[in-house]
Formats: C-alpha cells, structure tokens, sequence
C-alpha cells in the first residue's frame, strides 16, 4: 500500500445508538462506557481531535467509533455487520442490570432481556414482521451514521458492511464466506489494501441489502443460517 499507513477495522464498530422501542429509557450501554472511560483514564488513548470538540464531561462519547471515525485520517476499511449479534443482544435489547447505574450484582449485563425479544435479538428468522422492520431501522441507522461522515466519502477509505446477524467474522468464518455483489469480504479487503490508496471511496465500498419483513427473512445468501 501507499505509505502513511492504512488500517482495516472490524468488528468494533459500535455506535452510540438507542434501545429498542419499548424498553426503558435508559442509555445503559453508554453509561458503562462513559463509566469504563473514567475508571482507565481513557483521555489520552482516544482520538484527542474528538476530545477538542467536546467538553470534558462528554469525552468518553469519543470511545464510540461513531464519534472517532469522524476525525480519522488514516485511509481506514471498516468491516463490520450492520446488525451485529452482541449489539443486537447486548444494547438494542439488553435492560439495566440491578441497582443501574449503581450495580447491585458482578454480572457483566443483562443481553437480550426486554420482554417479547430474546428470540428475536438471537436470531432474525425468529422476528416478527414488525420487530423484523425495527431491525432494519437498526441497520439504517448504523449505514446512516456511515454516510454522515465525511471520512466514509473520501479518497482512499472503503467498506464492507454486511447484513449477516454475526459478531467477530474473522473468527467466525465470516470473512472468506460472506459475500455482497459476488465479492468476499477478504477479495474486497484485498482490492483496497492493493490500491493506490487514492481511489473514490465509492470504488472500495459495499453496504448491505435489507432484511424481508415476511419469512424467510434472510437477504443475502451468503449469510450462515440463522443469520
């Protein structure tokens, strides 16, 4: 690659987004991150552009790759699913642990336990139509905060962002397997690392399709089942 540097990331891309309709108003993932930000002193391991936009109290908002990416200058690949499994459980669907914001217990977090969705969260094809919409709206809202960064558009950055309902593809076997328009995540990755590192972002670029509201819901047949 063209020197200065590349970087190629997946599948950290969590955003700062909301829960799930229906569930309480709480930002409890962020709260563990605002939390985990001030306990290890994060000021100076996070992107300090976003920390100089910000006021002190909000800087641990620059943990989020949503709010990083936007000051990043190094061509970056970011490789991730729009609907990924951990945050579908985890965030989208998760409710406050005992005692929130002062835990009551050592448990890590409470995935998946608005009523009505566990199901759901651990599998789209266990979606109802109408919670099946909800997730798409979670995927648009993940592509949308994509789009509304300038980085995404310029020269000599790309993606690969997939619909598949996964976590860690390159572990996962998601990486040689998953496909968009023919391509593997590993040949689109391979395309940018060996390019001029001046391209159109478009050129490097690949999003996902949308889930079907009817069963099966499944979009792109690359995905393992149950994704």
């Amino acid at each position: 690659p063209a020197a200065g540097g590349r970087a190629a990331g997946s599948p950290g891309s969590r955003t700062q987004r909301r829960r799930v309709p229906g569930a309480r108003v709480l930002p409890v993932y962020q709260k563990q991150i605002e939390n985990i930000f001030k306990l290890s002193n994060s000021s100076g391991g996070v992107n300090q552009a976003c920390i100089a936009d910000r006021p002190e109290d909000r800087h641990w908002e620059c943990m989020f790759a949503q709010n990083s990416y936007n000051y990043t200058k190094i061509p970056t690949f970011v490789e991730n699913s729009a609907l990924d499994m951990w945050q579908t459980g985890c965030i989208f669907t998760a409710a406050p642990i005992a005692g929130f914001p002062n835990a009551e217990s050592s448990i890590n977090g409470n995935c998946s336990a608005v009523p009505g969705w566990r199901a759901c969260a651990s599998n789209p094809e266990n979606c109802t139509s109408t919670q099946m919409a909800t997730m798409n709206g979670y995927m648009d809202a993940f592509v949308g905060a994509l789009n509304r960064s300038a980085p995404f558009h310029a020269p000599g950055f790309g993606a690969f962002v997939h619909s598949c309902h996964d976590h860690c593809d390159g572990i996962a076997g998601g990486y040689p397997s998953f496909k968009i328009g023919g391509v593997t995540m590993q040949q689109a990755t391979s395309k940018w690392w060996r390019s001029s590192g001046g391209d159109p972002a478009a050129a490097h670029t690949r999003l996902p399709c949308r889930y079907a509201l009817s069963s099966p819901h499944k979009c792109n047949p690359s995905c393992f089942d149950g994704q």
